[in-house]
């Protein structure tokens, strides 16, 4: 009778799931490596920290995460990631040009980080998305060309049963950087997701510089906040 009563009162990302364990400490351990050096970014709202202690939260998780607070926008995805590379400390470990995860906070993976970071190391490979199989309008997916290339991202459209996780490798984060900048200053009208920044980098480097790495099983958790 507990839990139910703690979520009400906490925002989606301390939603009590699995093991008594907050929905965003989850999301975290799903992306820990086993071994080898990783920096955690997380960008949360103020608001949770100040009310509900979130950072502090993340510190307990991730020692060493750095986090970033923001406020409620109406831009997306991009915008939201976007925040890193302006803070000054983050900024300067993405212009060291080391491979970068761009990750949502609401899903869990069934997958091996390390086998995902080993699998998009090929000289060719300069983006990568984590995909499963699924049909739900939910998600988004990925539309292939006859050759085999990624053609286009659709947003919460089913144009195939290849989904997309919400997990995507940058070998460079000056691309993200210039996909997100490109998208948010093309789209001005609605939010920016980020199928529209794997678009634009589609059409500045071509489909067939991105890999798609599948997966058995995605959980969604809902916790988008």
């Amino acid at each position: 009778a507990g839990t139910p009563f703690v979520n009400k009162m906490f925002p989606k990302p301390l939603t009590m799931l699995q093991d008594n364990k907050p929905a965003l400490q989850l999301v975290l351990e799903n992306l820990k490596m086993k071994h080898g050096e990783q920096t955690f970014v997380t960008v949360v709202l103020e608001e949770h920290c100040k009310t509900f202690h979130l950072d502090k939260m993340i510190k307990m998780v991730v020692p060493d995460s750095i986090i970033l607070q923001t406020h409620p926008h109406k831009r997306g995805a991009a915008l939201t990631c976007l925040k890193a590379f302006e803070d000054p400390e983050t900024g300067e470990i993405l212009r060291k040009d080391i491979p970068l995860i761009v990750a949502n906070s609401d899903q869990l993976l069934t997958w091996d980080i390390s086998h995902f970071l080993y699998c998009m190391e090929s000289e060719s490979v300069l983006c990568g998305i984590v995909t499963f199989d699924n049909v739900h309008p939910m998600w988004s997916y990925v539309e292939k060309e006859d050759n085999d290339n990624i053609k286009k991202i659709h947003e919460k459209i089913p144009v195939s049963n290849i989904a997309i996780a919400g997990v995507d490798y940058w070998k460079h984060p000056s691309q993200f950087f210039e996909s997100c900048t490109k998208a948010l200053d093309t789209i001005t009208h609605r939010e920016v997701y980020t199928s529209d920044v794997l678009n634009v980098f589609i059409d500045s480097y071509g489909g067939d510089r991105i890999k798609l790495y599948h997966i058995p099983k995605v959980l969604p958790l809902g916790i988008t906040e």
